[in-house]
């Protein structure tokens, strides 16, 4: 077995961009296949932070099986590792689906305590399952870490495909030849140098979630359009722009600006209990059967889910979900909704009732990916 040791820029992450968790190690392993019973893994890279004259770095460390009888050793090196750096979150891409159950069933076949089962969701960070949800609001036309790399501006000085490289290892083991032996490391070195700079996506994740504070919000004079400067805990490495049917958002640098396209006119409130109401055709409304029941029989009928509502005219602002009341709707069978809303009266902390603007601000957003 052979080690190489290899220090990352730390200059790849600034102070706004979302912070690793403490005791972090990420990690990228190289097989001979897909089967780990068919197959062998031949080279585990992994990065961890250590202190180097007093002064925090990360170290990319390098196990590399330089002939297949030694896997169990390569494993009992990895192991050896995740214990000694007291690693409390492991990182990856894609890990989940791969890495971390190839290396499951490697420890199982050998008979050895697994160091990756005690890390449950809470401590295992898969950044593709992470970005995933968010590949619309990217602009990712893929998302195998060499797109994100490239969306993010990575240059890699690494050509080979993980496939190529098995090639490149069966050769290495025939001719032990140390240019083939480099490009195993370079592109395993790349893989997970490459994760720390993909980790800043993360704040991301963070501000679609709710991380963000309001900095001012209200009504365009002019275009009568709701608006909310936000400001993000983390800041995106790249610029995001989305948009739907009700909302856009755009986000470069410090600030996002989101903007909530209202509906004036006329919308529907529906009552629940449609059997205890009438509809009225020449008024086009429900009342309720205790009222209804002193209206002339030729000009009311029972109502139906469909028609049991009254009207409103106004302004209102879309919701996706059902916070604000009364809810508003175009039609019975359309499932967004809407709430009346105040032009003239700048929310502050509430939107209205108890509601907050960042919980209602949080929603939009989320419609934003779904």
């Amino acid at each position: 077995m052979k080690f190489n040791n290899f220090f990352i820029d730390t200059n790849i992450l600034t102070k706004h961009h979302k912070k690793i968790p403490d005791n972090s190690m990420f990690f990228d392993i190289e097989t001979t296949g897909l089967s780990a019973m068919r197959s062998h893994v031949y080279l585990i890279g992994c990065a961890y932070q250590t202190e180097i004259a007093g002064t925090r770095k990360w170290l990319l460390r390098q196990f590399f099986l330089d002939r297949p009888a030694g896997e169990r050793d390569l494993l009992a090196a990895f192991a050896d590792c995740i214990r000694q750096k007291s690693v409390r979150t492991l990182i990856h891409y894609n890990g989940s689906t791969f890495d971390i159950p190839y290396l499951t069933r490697k420890y199982n076949f050998y008979g050895m305590p697994n160091p990756l089962e005690s890390f449950q969701s809470d401590r295992s960070i898969d950044l593709y399952r992470s970005i995933r949800p968010f590949r619309k609001v990217l602009g990712a036309d893929a998302l195998k870490q060499k797109d994100i790399e490239k969306l993010l501006g990575i240059c890699r000085r690494d050509r080979f495909s993980g496939k190529e490289l098995i090639t490149a290892y069966q050769d290495y083991l025939q001719s032990g030849n140390p240019d083939l032996l480099e490009a195993m490391y370079l592109h395993n070195r790349e893989d997970v140098a490459n994760m720390l700079p993909i980790y800043s996506l993360t704040g991301i994740v963070s501000f679609f979630g709710g991380d963000f504070s309001v900095t001012s919000c209200g009504t365009d004079p002019a275009s009568g359009d709701f608006s909310a400067v936000l400001r993000p805990k983390f800041t995106s490495p790249v610029p995001i722009h989305a948009h739907n049917d009700f909302c856009s958002l755009n986000w470069t640098g410090e600030n996002a600006g989101l903007t909530v396209r209202p509906f004036r006119g006329t919308l529907k409130h529906f009552f629940p209990d449609y059997r205890s109401y009438y509809y009225l055709p020449e008024e086009d409304q429900a009342i309720h059967k205790s009222v209804g029941a002193f209206v002339d029989p030729s000009h009311r009928e029972p109502a139906k889910a469909a028609n049991c509502y009254s009207k409103k005219s106004g302004t209102f602002l879309p919701q996706p979900r059902e916070r604000i009341t009364p809810v508003f709707r175009k039609d019975y069978r359309l499932g967004y909704s809407y709430f009346l809303f105040d032009p003239d009266r700048i929310p502050e902390e509430n939107l209205a009732g108890n509601v907050p603007v960042s919980a209602y601000i949080t929603d939009l957003l989320e419609s934003l990916i779904s």
